[in-house]
């Protein structure tokens, strides 16, 4: 091992302070001898400074631990003043976090920082069933980072669903261009690919161009409860029963018009704002006697892209909520095989301290779909704006750049693994690296995130460039 410095006198239990006196860097991982434990620690600070008199190299490092019995342990007493410091080996950051080494097993995210090139591969079934949180401020790269792990899921042919927002994972189905992405494939040992087995749904088509369907859910015989999930308000007791009674009266099969002509017939004035609901429910087309099939939507090694771009809050909550009722459901009785949710801006769908039309199933898929194969992965810019539980659930939690304090301290609350020391950490990621934390690795891991092999659909527009094209369309008209 080469010698990179040792301990100076400010040495903690979790950290400590090091004189530099070999080719060491910021987020290198290093190692000393405590006893007959090697001791792992990783470099977060370097600075100049004075010591013993002279100008010299400071480095910071945060402790990880030592391997006792296969268990990474904490400290029990500082490190030793003057204790040598080494460059840690490439095998044994391998061990010692316990890296997985088949890629088979999982899904590769990139290469642990300042490592050598270790490859992070993150276990496929606990990455999937124990849930996952993707959490960055906007433009910290979350889109990018849930498109590597659908590619990744696809090639493995876990079915994806994605509720997307802002109609931008279309994209996946196209070949990653970017210039600087292309460039740094070698790196990575990737190929640029698009991923043909994706369908892309919406509610209107016209709004979501890119759409391949109209998004179509079942809307006959629905029972009274799930009618009432369908409507844009709460109903009073009154108007419930005015639902009820209609619904008593009618024999046979009958879909939504059926049902807001037989409330009509009703003689309670208040029937009208039953209809004016139901009319807004009604008018999108989306409900329907001929709902896309769940087994078209779980498709083995296939993503189903929700764009429910345009859609009005009310009716995306309502669109997540029937659907992820059906989907688990579904898959609770065996008709539909494991599949993975992406849920974008999810703290607009399960925000804290309040109830959506969706929020109770979301809740319901975070504490209960680990035992039925039903995975989820929530992606917000606002971590203290999405529900406590919910959050606590996801076992593992991929970290990007942030840099409010709520949003900072309901990550800290949440994430068992995460000490203070990183909060400052976060605040300073570039959008190609992130902090990944949970079940899925031993210890907080910062990883040079790989490349997209798809096309990033989420590419914040260049303002003057799109004046430049506006400008030049109204000249040839």
């Amino acid at each position: 091992m080469k010698k990179i410095g040792e301990i100076g006198s400010k040495t903690e239990l979790s950290e400590f302070e090091f004189i530099v006196q070999g080719n060491v860097e910021k987020s290198d991982y290093i190692v000393a001898k405590q006893g007959k434990n090697l001791v792992y620690a990783q470099v977060i600070e370097m600075f100049s400074g004075i010591f013993e008199g002279k100008e010299v190299t400071i480095g910071k490092a945060n402790i990880i631990g030592y391997l006792e019995d296969g268990v990474i342990q904490k400290l029990r007493r500082p490190l030793k003043p003057k204790t040598p410091l080494y460059l840690a080996k490439r095998e044994d950051m391998i061990n010692f976090l316990k890296l997985i080494r088949d890629p088979k097993k999982g899904i590769f995210y990139g290469f642990l920082e300042r490592a050598e090139k270790i490859p992070v591969y993150l276990d496929v079934n606990t990455f999937t069933t124990r849930h996952i949180a993707i959490l960055a401020q906007s433009g910290g790269g979350k889109s990018y980072d849930v498109g590597i792990i659908i590619e990744e899921l696809l090639d493995k042919e876990i079915p994806v669903i994605v509720f997307d927002p802002h109609g931008e994972y279309y994209t996946l189905k196209y070949p990653n261009d970017d210039e600087k992405d292309l460039n740094a494939m070698d790196y990575f040992n990737i190929s640029p690919k698009g991923y043909k087995n994706i369908i892309v749904y919406a509610p209107d088509p016209n709004i979501a161009p890119t759409a391949d369907k109209k998004l179509q859910l079942r809307g006959y015989n629905l029972s009274l409860n799930e009618i009432l999930e369908l409507l844009p308000y709460e109903l009073k007791g009154k108007h419930i029963g005015i639902i009820a009674e209609a619904i008593d009266r009618l024999e046979g099969e009958f879909d939504l018009n059926l049902l807001k002509e037989e409330i009509k017939k009703d003689e309670n004035d208040e029937k009208w704002e039953v209809i004016a609901m139901l009319e807004q429910v009604i008018a999108p087309e989306i409900f329907t006697q001929t709902p896309v099939s769940l087994e078209e939507i779980v498709r083995i090694g296939g993503a189903s892209i929700i764009n429910l771009r345009g859609t009005p809050q009310w009716l995306k909550e309502v669109i997540v909520n029937r659907l992820i009722k059906d989907l688990f459901y579904a898959r609770m009785l065996g008709k539909v095989p494991p599949f993975l949710i992406v849920l974008e801006e999810a703290h607009n769908f399960v925000p804290s301290g309040k109830k959506t039309i969706c929020s109770e199933i979301i809740k319901t898929v975070a504490s209960e779909g680990r035992k039925f194969g039903v995975g989820l992965c929530v992606v917000t810019q606002r971590a203290a704006k999405i529900d406590e539980d919910v959050l606590s659930q996801c076992g593992t939690k991929i970290i990007k750049r942030i840099s409010s304090k709520a949003d900072l301290e309901a990550i800290l609350t949440s994430a068992e693994t995460l000490e203070r020391e990183f909060l400052e950490e976060i605040q300073r990621l570039p959008p190609w690296m992130s902090l990944v934390t949970g079940l899925t690795t031993e210890v907080p891991l910062f990883v040079r995130v790989r490349v997209r092999k798809s096309k990033h659909g989420g590419v914040t527009p260049n303002i003057l460039k799109e004046i430049r094209k506006w400008k030049e369309k109204n000249e040839r008209s």
